[in-house]
């Protein structure tokens, strides 16, 4: 009873963390499909009553987890997008290279989602997290392309638009790089292979843009070696 009464009187924030730590960790063992409310009240040990007084539904329960998810992401991207010292290309740059970096130095973690999301039970909260990541990244990148215009360095009509075009070809290259990484056994040579999808990814990327060759390094070669090891 004691420890019922302590959890009833747990502020609303850390019950709500609560919940989603408990969801994150089950939609990842064993897919959101087949993760029910039940499921979810088990392992938390709450009562319905208790667990929908903070989310009304699976769904809802998803929703704020991708959020969660998320959150990091624009706020980093914004701080490196005001900063008025950097160029459009340096931006780039910078992003990608702390971006790299930070996956790097999470890589279990990441391999462990990777694998999550790619399982058919998951369809939705992939589904969720691509929607949410275009909503964001969309507008961060058209300002960036649209500093690069302004200096010269990129040449379109249309930075907005454009913005779409870049983050669809980013997202398919992620896609076919994650069969790499999930299944290296099915290639002669993953990390070359990595390698070689990821200039050619560049390669289009600076055409779409017309930048300079050799401006929008995407990753280097030893960090694509990095992966596999």
């Amino acid at each position: 009873m004691s420890q019922s009464r302590a959890r009833t009187n747990k502020p609303a924030s850390e019950r709500r963390a609560e919940i989603l730590d408990h969801a994150q960790r089950l939609f990842l063992q064993q897919g959101y499909d087949c993760t029910s409310v039940n499921d979810l009240i088990q392992a938390l040990g709450l009562s319905k009553g208790a667990f929908y007084h903070h989310f009304e539904s699976k769904q809802a329960v998803l929703e704020a987890l991708t959020d969660r998810m998320l959150a990091g992401y624009e706020p980093t991207m914004c701080a490196l997008l005001d900063d008025p010292g950097l160029s459009a290309l340096e931006k780039w740059q910078r992003l990608m290279s702390s971006s790299n970096q930070w996956k790097l130095e999470h890589k279990e973690a990441l391999l462990m989602q990777l694998s999550a999301m790619h399982n058919s039970a998951n369809l939705l909260l992939k589904t969720s997290l691509t929607n949410k990541s275009r909503a964001i990244g969309v507008p961060l990148f058209s300002r960036l392309l649209a500093q690069g215009v302004a200096e010269g360095c990129f040449e379109l009509a249309d930075p907005a638009q454009t913005a779409h075009f870049l983050f669809a070809l980013m997202d398919a290259q992620s896609d076919q790089l994650t069969q790499y990484l999930l299944y290296p056994e099915r290639f002669d040579d993953p990390a070359g292979a990595s390698f070689a999808l990821l200039c050619a990814s560049q390669q289009a990327i600076e055409r779409l843009l017309a930048a300079p060759v050799g401006s929008l390094p995407l990753i280097d070669r030893d960090a694509i070696d990095a992966w596999f090891n």
